[in-house]
């Protein structure tokens, strides 16, 4: 597969009001491991802070990246997306620091599990691991994950 790009990446379906924001690219992204070849698109509601602080992220990187950061060592529920060749993966939350549900110890400090805020669905194939994480009360729901990740560019659906 050639180097990703941010046309590859790119959703076709986004929700009503979000609007492209941000582009990051290569082990600064960081949403699916450092690697080099990564993209990281932001989408927010507007320019508020609070539209900054929930933005809906889509992300990719090549075939066998690591799992999207918040969601390590935590099985999620497998999903169909219908399209041969793809695996996908949602999260119901992701992990932040502070005491609170499936406590863990993380060096000196603890996380915990958080299912208030967001979710994330994350999508492997043979070419390409893409993920979208969106705010759940900003209009980004299941439905709208799934849709996301059925349009990509990069899964050639």
């Amino acid at each position: 597969m050639p180097a990703l790009t941010a046309k590859m990446v790119k959703p076709e379906s986004v929700p009503t009001g979000y609007a492209w924001r941000r582009q990051l690219e290569g082990a600064s992204a960081h949403a699916l491991g450092r690697h080099p070849d990564q993209i990281v698109l932001v989408y927010t509601l507007g320019w508020t802070q609070e539209d900054w602080s929930w933005p809906l992220v889509v992300a990719a990187a090549p075939a066998g990246a690591p799992p999207l950061l918040g969601t390590e060592h935590r099985r999620g529920r497998h999903v169909y997306l219908g399209i041969p060749g793809v695996r996908a993966v949602y999260h119901n939350g992701i992990w932040v620091l502070g005491p609170g549900p499936d406590e863990q110890s993380f060096g000196a400090g603890v996380i915990h599990w958080d299912s208030s805020t967001v979710h994330s669905l994350t999508v492997r194939h043979s070419d390409v691991t893409w993920a979208v994480r969106g705010p759940k009360t900003r209009g980004a729901d299941f439905d709208v994950l799934v849709r996301m990740a059925r349009s990509t560019g990069a899964l050639g659906s």
